[in-house]
Order: C-alpha cells, then structure tokens, then sequence
C-alpha cells in the first residue's frame, strides 16, 4: 500500500484566518464591543441550546418568539434559535410582596444595621435605639405612642438622634432584578415636641427625594414614599440618615418600611447571538489501492473523512477532505476450453494444467495496471458444486448442481442414479457421481457427498408437584438433533424457544420439537406426582339438639399423617379421626388433613340443629298402686338440660306439690297423688312447668291433670 502525505499550505490557512477575522468583526459591529458581556447577551455556536432565565418565582410568563424554544409560560426555557434572536418574556410579578425584612420590627433587632448603639433598657444618652411597644419605655419624656403597624406585633424602631451627621440609623441590602420599578414606604413619627428630625433616605449611596422634616405633633405616623428604577444594579442598599444633630430633642420612631414593586407586568429581554459553524473542503485524488494522510489520519481512496477543530470562538470549525479514486486498469485473456492432455504456449511456456499468470504495470495515470493470462482445463477441479442437503434425518429433499467453467460446451451429464441433467433433486443423503463430457469428448468426474442432520432427539429433567394436584412441577426439555433452534411445544399450547417449563401439574404431556428446518419429533412425557390425600366424612346432617353424632371419618394418606379440627368448640377431640359433638347451634366443622410430604387437604361437614322445645306431659293418671300410671311425671328429650319448676294447683289455686331444679327423669321429682299423706278423689288439677334447654333457652308449658281411681 502506497501512503502520500498531503501539506495544507501557508495560504490555504491565511485564508481561512481572515474569514475567521471577518466573522468578529461582524458580531462586533452589529452588537458593540461589549456584547459578549452584558448580562442579557448570550453567545452560542450554530446547532447549539441554551437556558434562559428571568426572575424565578412570578405568577406568569409569556415568552415571545415561540419558535424554538422549549416551553413558553416558564421562567427558565431551553431555546435552539438557527440565528441571532432576540428573545422577549412578559413577567406578572408577585403583587404587594414587601422586600424589606422585618420592616415592621415585629421580629426585634434583627435583619438591619445600624450605626447607632442598640438597647434593651431605658436611657437618655444620644445615638441610641431600641425596639419598643411605646416610646415612653425609651425615654419617660418622650411621648406614649401606639405603633403604626395594622398587625399586633405592637413594636417600633425608636431613636435618640445623634449628634454626629450622616450617621446611618438604619440600613438594609436588598436583591434586585435589572431594569425594575420599586415603591420605597417609610412610617414616621415625632416623639418629643423639640427640634424634630431631619431625615434622609438614600438608595445605594443616592439620595431618594429630599429630606423629610418630621411633623412636630407627637404620635402622628406620616408616610414616605418614592419611586425607585434599579437600572443595571442587582442589589439595593436602603440607609436612613439623621440630619439633624442637635442635642436636645430630635427624638423619633419608624415603623412599616416597605419595598414592593411598582408594575403589574415588566419585559425583559435576552438577545441569544449565533456563530456560523465555518467549513472547508479539500479534493484529491490517488490511486484505487493507496491511502492519503491527512492531518495524522490515513483515508484510502473513495472516501470524505471530516475532521473537526474548534474555532477562536469556540465553535465548530469543519474540513471536508474528499479523496477520489483513480481507476486501475485490468486486463484478462481466458483460454477455458482445454481437456486434459492438451498442451498450449503462453510466451513461449508451455502450459498443461490449470494456470493464472499476472503481472503489474504501471500506466499513464501512474497507477497499477494488471494483466492476466487464466488457463483452465476441463477436470475436477473445474467442475463449481452448489448442493442442498436433506433438511431432516431421513429426509430426501436435497439437491446437487453442477456447473463446469471450463470445456467446450454443450455438456453431457451422467449421474450414479441414472440421471442426466446438470441438477438432480429429492435425493437423500449419501455419495453421487457425475460424468460430464463436452463437445470436444473430453471428460471429468466428481464426487460430492450429501450429508444430512442427526435425528431430532430430547431428554427430560422432571420436578414433580409437591402436593397431589398442585400445578408445582418442572419440566427441563433437553432437544439435541436437527439443525438448532428448536421450537418446543408442551402440552395444550405451551409455545416456547425456551427449554424450561413451569408450574406443571402431575400428568401426562405431549410433547412436540421442531427445529430450524421443520423437522419433528413428537413424544410424550410423564411427570409423576405424590399420592393423594383422601378424606371421607358423614353427608351433610340434619341433628335434634341434645343428641351427639360421632363425626366418623374415613382418611388414606402417606403415614404418618396429622388431623386438625376447626373450630374445636364441642368436639370431644380435634386431632382424632372421629370425634363426637354435641352441637347447640348449627355448625360447619372442617378437618385439614397433613400427611408426611407436607402436604394438606381438606373436607368439611354441615350440622343443621333442629330444636323442637317440645316436651311431653299426660293429661291423666291413676295412683291406685296397681304399677301402671301410678305417677305424674314430666318426659323430656335430650335437648331439656333442667326443669327450673313443676307446680300443681288444686281448683281453688292452692299449691298441693312443687319441685323446683331438678334433671329430667329424676325419681324423687313425680307426683304421686296425695297431699300431707293425703291422696285425692278422682278430679282435675292444673299444672306449671318451666324447663331450661341445653341452648339456654327457657320455656314455660301448663294444662290439666285428671286423677283417676
């Protein structure tokens, strides 16, 4: 490879320095030779952005052009102007917002200076200040005013004056925007009838309007006011001086001091000036095979590189270096139509088998020049092959092309398989033999293998379910074979490049692979799960309250297995498999079976309760000791927990038996017919019986006996 050297000369860079000079002259003239650093100028270089600013914080903003910029009703947008713009934003300020810091004093001595000395306590001296509610606190001689401010802070500056001119008495700095109209607001007041005060207000050194001599009434609050343009000042230095010096009176108080803006919208401006990116070009032209450097970088040819420097003004500076390509020459001479055995001569060589003979001049232009005698004889070796093996073990969809580039055409063609065409298709994978003969008899043989993928084949990787129908498993597909990627296809659509398979249940699953080539195995695998867990309980129940059910349950599951009842309230035992209960109320109880692999199943029971609150008493019995019927008695089922009383009544209401908290079938709880020893003539007594049911329930039952003989 041929590398050249190319030398940027003193003119081609004089030239450039002066399109550079003209460019600053321009940007100076039209903007002054201050541009660059007034605070609303901003100077940026073609394609570039930039972030504007106004005061932060206002109600509104409207910026105007609206053409590239960011976003128009903000205080900071980006904007990317293609040349000097000049950039204008309405601003509504904040109304009434007072810029003076504790200008009512209702902090204390903080947030000012002054050259006075501060007290906290009451004195006579000159030169001195407080923060007071009352003047009277400073000086029992002056007067007892009220501060002027509509809050209830209830304090004021008060001051001796003192004998020394231009002292300041009070001075605050305060930030400013450019450019803005500010409202200056001072309360003042006399606080002893003699010599009052000659005040001066001043802004950053400059008198604000003229001196105000202070009314001579006491505890009468006069305003001052002016109006103030800050111009370029970004800081406003607010004093009051005491221009009177006499000793003896000139005593004051000052209160609300305020400094707010004075407009209702402002306009402030930026004018965002844009450099031109300046550019060169440089053409050259070199040899197809050579590279040029330039500046350090090697182009070769057919190529613009583009190197970029940085201008004086700090913008992109662009070179173009174009290089061109000079056309080499070449030139072939072919003899292609030799068998082998035939002899030809080039340059007085004799030439007998496949043969490429090159050499390399250089031409008119100065660049290489190549010429090419090529020799090829009808052989093997001459014979181009283009196959297509089978795509699928097995398959017989692959094909074989021959295409001679050396003979005398037209071909003949003779394959092992009987064809005779230059292509045979459908063929499967093994060995093939072509003869081709041309038109001058000549011949050549090949030999071209067709090979075809190994069968498509998979192995698994199986995590069975934890439990006995949980969709926990695993299923690792392990495809091998084919011609990779595979496809995989599990089970009812589960479509995946992916080899893993996730939350399977216990089952059977096909299994389909197809790879690059659409080949196919089908297969099916099994994933294995624990055994079930079963739990046979009693039907749903329908139960007489007082009567238990033993809930008796069937259970097969891998020993050792644990049992839970819930909720355990009335079962004999929650652990077991066949508890009793004796329900008051209807109830579902619930077991939860945990066999040893962990996991747990569960059933549940329905107990409706039926509460009759029925009991059963005869209307009529005969005590005459034959054994049958000798005793009025009261019969009860399992739900009655006690008979609270059991009351018989002769026909003028006299109580002739009573029994009271007694269980049901107790003996010593019957009537027997008699009354003190007494027995009684056939006759009808009445009853009253009052029973408590095991659910608490209390109920009260009455009616007729009749004693018969």
């Amino acid at each position: 490879m041929v590398l050249k050297r190319i030398l940027v000369s003193d003119e081609m860079i004089l030239l450039k320095l002066k399109q550079w000079i003209l460019v600053f002259l321009l940007i100076c003239n039209s903007f002054g030779a201050k541009a660059f650093f007034l605070s609303d100028t901003l100077v940026i270089c073609e394609g570039e952005s930039i972030q504007l600013q106004t005061t932060p914080n206002q109600i509104s903003y409207q910026w105007t052009p609206n053409e590239n910029i960011s976003i128009t009703n903000i205080y900071n947008p980006i904007v990317s102007p293609d040349e000097t713009t000049t950039y204008y934003v309405t601003v509504q300020p904040i109304p009434n917002v007072n810029l003076v810091f504790n200008g009512d004093f209702s902090l204390g001595n903080v947030g000012f200076e002054s050259d006075y000395n501060y007290t906290t306590v009451s004195t006579f001296q000159q030169g001195y200040y407080a923060i007071f509610t009352s003047p009277i606190q400073f000086n029992g001689g002056f007067g007892d005013c009220d501060d002027h401010s509509p809050t209830a802070d209830e304090l004021m500056f008060v001051a001796d004056g003192a004998t020394i001119l231009d002292e300041n008495v009070w001075c605050q700095t305060i930030n400013v925007d450019p450019g803005r109209t500010y409202n200056f607001s001072a309360w003042i007041t006399n606080i002893h009838p003699t010599a009052p005060s000659l005040l001066q207000f001043s802004i950053n050194g400059s008198p604000l309007g003229g001196l105000l001599e202070v009314d001579e009434q006491l505890c009468l609050w006069e305003e001052f006011t002016e109006e103030w343009y800050s111009g370029n000042s970004t800081e406003a230095t607010i004093c009051i001086t005491n221009q009177n010096t006499i000793a003896f009176g000139n005593d004051f108080a000052i209160d609300d001091i305020t400094f707010i803006l004075a407009e209702e919208f402002y306009i402030d401006t930026f004018t965002v000036v844009v450099l031109e990116n300046t550019s060169f070009q440089i053409d050259t032209s070199i040899c197809a095979n050579q590279s040029i450097v330039f500046d350090g970088v090697e182009v070769p040819a057919d190529t613009q590189v583009i190197f970029n420097y940085t201008a004086w003004n700090g913008c992109d500076s662009l070179v173009y270096f174009n290089v061109a390509a000079i056309d080499t020459s070449y030139t072939e001479t072919r003899v292609d139509t030799l068998c082998p055995g035939d002899t030809i001569f080039f340059q007085g060589y004799p030439i007998t088998r496949d043969t490429v003979i090159c050499d390399i001049f250089t031409n008119y232009l100065g660049c290489d020049s190549s010429i090419c005698f090529k020799a090829y004889f009808l052989s093997e070796a001459t014979i181009a092959v283009q196959k297509q093996q089978p795509s699928c073990a097995g398959y017989a969809d692959g094909s074989i092309a021959v295409n001679p580039f050396a003979g005398l055409p037209p071909y003949q063609y003779l394959w092992n398989t009987g064809a005779t065409t230059a292509t045979i298709n459908n063929i499967s994978a093994g060995t093939y033999f072509v003869t081709i003969s041309d038109s001058k008899s000549c011949i050549a043989e090949k030999t071209i293998e067709l090979t075809e993928p190994p069968s498509l084949a998979i192995d698994f990787s199986i995590q069975e379910p934890f439990c006995f129908g949980e969709n926990s498993g695993q299923v690792i597909l392990h495809p091998s074979g084919g011609t990779p990627e595979y496809l995989l296809i599990f089970g009812e659509g589960l479509t995946s490049t992916d080899t893993i398979f996730e939350n399977i249940a216990g089952g059977i699953y096909n299994v389909l692979i197809e790879d690059k080539n659409a080949c196919i195995l089908k297969t099916s695998v099994i994933v294995g799960q624990p055994n079930p867990i079963l739990i046979s309980l009693p039907p749903d129940t329908d139960l007489p309250m007082g009567c238990s059910l033993e809930l008796s349950t069937q259970i097969i599951a891998d020993f050792p297995y644990q049992i839970q009842w819930t909720p355990a309230f009335g079962l004999d035992c929650f652990n077991c498999e066949d508890p009793r209960t004796q329900p008051l109320q209807d109830i579902v109880y619930q077991i939860a079976v945990l066999d040893s692999t962990g996991c747990a199943v569960m059933d549940s029971i329905r107990i409706s309760v039926i509460k009759n609150y029925g009991v059963y008493i005869p209307n009529t019995f005969s005590p005459n000791g034959d054994g049958t019927n000798d005793h009025f008695e009261i019969f009860t089922g399992k739900d009655v927990e006690e008979i609270l009383s059991f009351t018989i009544f002769n026909r003028w209401g006299a109580v002739i038996f009573q029994k009271n908290n007694f269980s049901p079938g107790d003996p010593n709880a019957r009537w027997d017919g008699h009354f003190l020893q007494n027995g009684y003539n056939p006759g009808v007594f009445v009853y009253l019986v009052k029973v408590r049911f095991v659910d608490g329930h209390e109920k009260i039952f009455s009616g007729d006996v009749f004693i018969a003989k």
